[in-house]
């Protein structure tokens, strides 16, 4: 007997695919990052690299290596169409806001999937001591 599941009725969803999954979540995750729509374009190439590079690599620093490699970057750089000089530019802008730190892809934009890979979890918590704390001030 399989369990029945229960799909809550008061849950947001989008449609997406898997040529733009990663860049919805990295346009709902805006507000964490701060990247430019072009930022989001590179960035997005990126993830994907990282998760398909994940399915045969267990290391992280290697997987991380392996994503961030000259020629992915290339492959990235061919991808979207960009000159060398603005790839860097773009490759400075996600260094200078955190989404690549110490050359790695920073852990808290890698999203989270379900063991299926068909669901990306997206939390939004309330913190009441932070609104408690900014009244007081």
């Amino acid at each position: 007997m399989t369990p029945i599941q229960i799909i809550p009725t008061n849950v947001s969803g989008f449609k997406v695919n898997d040529d733009n999954i990663l860049q919805k979540w990295l346009s709902l995750t805006y507000p964490t990052h701060k990247l430019t729509d072009k930022e989001i374009d590179v960035a997005a190439i990126f993830l994907r690299k990282y998760f398909e590079n994940k399915k045969n690599i267990i290391d992280e620093e290697l997987l991380n290596r392996v994503t961030f490699s000259t020629e992915s970057r290339r492959s990235v750089r061919e991808e979207l169409k960009m000159t060398p000089t603005y790839f860097q530019i773009i490759l400075k802008g996600l260094r200078e806001k955190e989404f690549i730190k110490n050359g790695l892809i920073n852990p808290k934009f890698i999203p989270s999937f379900n063991k299926d890979g068909n669901i990306l979890h997206l939390f939004i918590l309330k913190n009441e001591s932070v609104s408690s704390n900014s009244a007081k001030t």
